[in-house]
């Protein structure tokens, strides 16, 4: 692939073009190469992306935004929907509203509402709603506890602490930073909405949002007016 004038063409060794239509550069295109006989390219607007064989056709017509090869597969964005072809452009995982990663063995779906499944390479789907991990949720009690003999004294020179107790609900994360309550049943309170999580209180939860603003819930994830 060579560019001229703004324009992406093919030559071949001996330097002759066998494929000229006219396609847009675009510096954001991830390098012109052709995987399997197939190569994205962009229209003459420099806005679409398809894939074209090596006779310059389009197999994958430009209706895209991005066209990337990953592990033999093709990702294809369109608006706020991506969706994965095989190299034969059969469909594994149609358009859908969420970020596809694929790694070695398996593909992950991010959703909106920041809750992830896993699919085989194949397109299957492995699991759903999955979560990254679970940690307990520790609040502070209205116990003051008094270091060495304890006296005022002490407190004021902060050799005090406030004893802490193991809240009801636990905190999970589904997409990355992205959190939930989950109750002692290890059932989920609430969808994975907040970008933070602290026990207040037994019961009591301050959850914030994107916003940086903070509710306050209970352990039936109840909203505390």
């Amino acid at each position: 692939a060579v560019e001229e004038d703004g324009k992406v063409k093919f030559i071949d060794n001996s330097g002759a073009t066998v494929i000229d239509r006219g396609f847009a550069y675009n510096e954001s295109c991830p390098g012109y190469v052709f995987h399997n006989g197939l190569c994205a390219v962009h229209d003459s607007t420099g806005e679409h992306m398809g894939l074209i064989d090596r006779e310059g056709n389009w197999v994958l017509t430009p209706d895209y935004s991005e066209i990337i090869s990953e592990n033999t597969l093709w990702q294809v964005t369109l608006d706020d929907k991506q969706g994965i072809f095989t190299s034969d452009l059969d469909t594994i995982i149609p358009l859908t509203q969420a970020v596809l990663i694929i790694y070695d063995d398996y593909i992950e779906a991010i959703y909106p509402n920041h809750t992830i499944s896993t699919f085989t390479l194949d397109g299957m789907l492995i699991a759903e709603r999955q979560i990254r991990f679970v940690n307990q949720l520790m609040y502070e009690t209205h116990e003051v506890v008094y270091r060495d003999n304890g006296s005022d004294e002490d407190y004021y020179n902060n050799g005090t602490y406030v004893r802490r107790a193991v809240a009801t609900c636990m905190i999970y994360e589904a997409a990355p930073e992205w959190y939930g309550l989950l109750g002692a049943d290890g059932r989920p309170v609430t969808p994975p909405s907040y970008v933070n999580i602290r026990a207040i209180g037994k019961d009591l939860y301050l959850c914030e949002t994107s916003t940086g603003n903070g509710i306050v819930l209970n352990s039936n994830g109840k909203r505390i007016e």
